[in-house]
Parts: structure tokens; C-alpha cells; sequence
């Protein structure tokens, strides 16, 4: 039977009720968990002894809801407590009682629950402030004692209260959220880049080299996609990324980036290609590069000069321990399906080559 979700309004003293496991109503002249162990119902009882000629026929068809909603709380159902400022939430037992101790207070008939404890052991008090609006506007509703809550926003509010514990605002909630819509895009898009038959990119390297290179542009890069034969040999190197300052080579800094479409480990074949490029470079001179739209030379010293690799795939151990070793960066497929993540909306053409929107659902 699928979990509910109710209000039960304790009319004083809701912090003693909730410290000694109970949530407790009124209609103390009927015993309800008797009436529900000889099959008698609680709210046709509560309409012969607590309502007289002459109440509201309103008034007495609403009150008999609400005791047939208490009388309706099963064993793992959860239940909300208001109190000031905050509330409680707890699982039914299913366990009813009579407290003729509290029928002087008009709250004898009263349900155990298990409620949700701090790491001190005590019952934990949730804030209202910051949760999400339809759950604090149910927790203010008055005039009725038991509520049975529907609304999904409600339900999730009060399901993730349950299972974290922790009491925190609804803003948290949205951030966590949002986390994790993230990584999941980003885990099918990594997915995705291993295989160009589930894109609609241009076949083989082209069509990865140019989509590298428009990411590295919506960053604030200059970006050339370079010669087959930029290099000697086996020298080489897809991509020159620069990041300039003005005109001084000592600030401009700029990224030699093999670039690399594999499913699974990439070896140690891209490394070594873009490992004799940078030899090159290095036993040359001041590397120049034309500026866009501009007929202005930059300078850029070796020093402000990285080169690496990059790939939709992942990287072998002995991969990994090279680069380390020659201080040559590597990105793999999931570091590159994070920086699509993040740059997808001000990529519109990729969206549709990729087949990849992010958006958010409301929460």
C-alpha cells in the first residue's frame, strides 16, 4: 500500500506529545481505537455523542472528515506536527490509544509514532523558514486538526526532510537538485561523445576538433585549429588556444591541445605527438600567432606555453603517469562533458549536433 501523508495538529503542549512519541486529538468522548477494534467507525460515533441537534450540517460533515482521515494513518504512513516557528515529522505506527489521563485536556484519542531524531536523540524540530511554500502555507491552515496532504510538492518536501534529516532550507534543496540534474547530463553527454552515430557532428576528427574549438572560444579563448602538418614528423598538435593581454608576451599564455575521438582508454599514442611537438617548440624560438581580425602579432614565450591532450574517452594508467611526469595536462571525456555542461546555452548549434538541452524543471 503506498505510503500518505498527513497533518495531525496537536492542539497544546505539541512538544510534550512529540517527546513521548504521540500525536493526540479531541472527540474525547469517543474511544476511537476501541470503535476500529470492533469495526465500528470513529466518525459516525463522534456525530451521535459530540454533535446535537442544531450544529451545522457543515460543520459536522467537516469534523467527521477529519476523524475518518486520523482513523485512516497506517503503519509507515508520515506525519507532520506543527508547532511555533517549526514542525515535526514521524512515521505511524498504526498503534492507537485512549488516554483517559488526557480527556480533561479533550485529547484523549491519540496515535504512536516514531518520530525523526537529531543526533542528540531527541525528536528533530524542522524551521519553517526557507522550506518551499506549499508545504508552510498547509503547516498555517487552520480550523481543521488533520490534513490529508496531496499536492507532490508537498509530498517531496516532506519525503526528503524524512530521509536526509537534516533541516535544511528549500534553496539547498534546489542547488542539490540542480547538482544532480548536472551530473546526470553530464554522464549521458560523456556517453554521447564516444559515439558519433548518437551525433550528428561532422564524421571523424573534423567534427570533434571544431566542436573543442568553439567550446574553447565561448571561454573567452582565441582558438586556430591548426595544419595536419603543423609539426615534423610525428609532431603534432589539433588546436592553439590563446588567452591574450594585450600585447605584452609575458601575460599572454596560450594551449597546444592534441585532440582525441576514442570509446574507452586513449594510449599513449596522442601523448607522444603532442610531447614532440612541444620539443620543437622549445628548441626554437618566440612562438607568433595573428591575432583575429586583427593584423597585430603576439609574441608568446615557451614558458607561457601548455600542451596537452584531450579525449571523448578516458586515459590509461601509464597514460596518466606519463603526462604527470612530462607536466603535459590531459582532459578526458567526462571533464569535457562537464565544460559542455556548463557552456551547452551559449552553444546553440552544438545543442542540435548533440542533441543535448539543459534545462531545468521547476522544483
Amino acid at each position: 500500500m503506498a505510503k500518505r501523508y498527513y497533518l495531525v495538529r496537536i492542539r497544546e503542549n505539541a512538544h510534550q506529545y512529540v517527546e513521548n512519541g504521540i500525536v493526540a486529538v479531541g472527540w474525547s468522548q469517543v474511544d476511537f481505537s476501541q470503535c476500529l477494534e470492533k469495526g465500528l467507525s470513529p466518525a459516525q460515533k463522534v456525530e451521535e455523542m459530540c454533535y446535537h441537534t442544531g450544529a451545522s450540517p457543515q460543520l459536522v460533515g467537516r469534523k467527521k472528515a477529519e476523524v475518518t482521515r486520523f482513523c485512516k494513518i497506517k503503519s509507515g504512513d508520515l506525519v507532520v506536527v506543527p508547532c511555533k516557528g517549526g514542525f515535526y515529522i514521524g512515521e505511524s505506527t498504526g498503534h492507537y490509544l485512549y488516554s483517559s489521563e488526557a480527556v480533561v485536556r479533550d485529547l484523549a484519542n491519540q496515535l504512536q509514532v516514531r518520530f525523526r531524531c537529531g543526533s542528540d536523540g531527541k525528536p528533530l524540530r524542522f524551521v519553517r523558514a526557507g522550506k518551499n511554500m506549499a508545504l508552510t502555507t498547509k503547516l498555517r491552515t487552520r480550523g481543521f486538526s488533520i490534513l490529508e496532504f496531496d499536492d507532490e510538492r508537498v509530498v517531496q518536501g516532506i519525503e526528503e526532510l524524512w530521509e536526509s534529516g537534516l533541516d535544511r532550507a528549500e534553496s539547498d534543496r534546489v542547488v542539490e537538485r540542480q547538482e544532480e540534474e548536472d551530473q546526470a547530463f553530464i554522464q549521458r553527454m560523456a556517453s554521447v561523445l564516444q559515439n558519433y552515430s548518437a551525433t550528428s557532428l561532422p564524421a571523424g576528427g573534423q567534427g570533434m576538433e571544431e566542436m573543442v574549438a568553439n567550446l574553447l572560444r565561448v571561454n573567452g579563448f582565441i582558438v586556430k585549429i591548426l595544419s595536419k602538418r603543423c609539426g615534423e614528423g610525428k609532431a603534432d598538435a589539433d588546436i592553439l588556444a590563446v588567452k591574450p593581454m594585450g600585447t605584452s608576451s609575458e601575460l599572454s599564455f596560450a594551449y597546444f591541445i592534441q585532440v582525441k575521438h576514442y570509446v574507452g582508454e586513449t594510449g599513449l599514442g596522442g601523448l607522444e605527438q603532442i610531447r614532440k611537438f612541444r620539443d620543437q617548440i622549445q628548441n626554437g624560438y618566440l612562438f607568433s600567432y595573428e591575432k583575429e581580425g586583427s593584423a597585430l602579432q603576439v609574441m608568446l614565450l615557451p614558458d607561457n606555453i601548455r600542451y596537452g591532450v584531450l579525449t571523448s574517452g578516458t586515459f590509461a594508467d601509464r597514460t596518466v603517469e606519463e603526462a604527470e611526469k612530462d607536466g603535459l595536462f590531459l582532459i578526458d571525456g567526462i571533464q569535457l562533458a562537464e565544460m559542455l555542461c556548463e557552456k551547452i546555452d551559449d552553444l546553440p548549434e552544438y545543442q542540435h549536433l548533440l542533441g543535448f538541452y539543459k534545462t531545468y524543471a521547476h522544483i
